[in-house]
């Protein structure tokens, strides 16, 4: 049942029980799942705090290395 898209087409083709060979686009999956749904998908944005738009896990920080180095020596 699964085609070449993998693990993630396993998903869909048990949650619907379908072929995922029979769709030739991802237009003709999206018709799919809204007529089981018996209404229009809908795209949202979402937030989150955790990863910067830039795909950073953590904030960007500039450290001046060497400064940081002669202070801990002490110089």
């Amino acid at each position: 049942m699964a085609g070449e898209g993998g693990q993630k087409t396993i998903f869909f083709e048990e949650k619907y029980g379908v072929d995922i060979a029979r769709f030739r686009s991802i237009t003709d999956v999206d018709s799919f799942v809204e007529e089981r749904l018996g209404r229009k998908l809908e795209v949202k944005q979402i937030n989150s705090n955790i990863v910067s738009k830039s795909g950073n896990l953590f904030g960007i920080i500039k450290y001046d290395v060497q400064r940081k180095f002669r202070r801990m020596l002490g110089i």
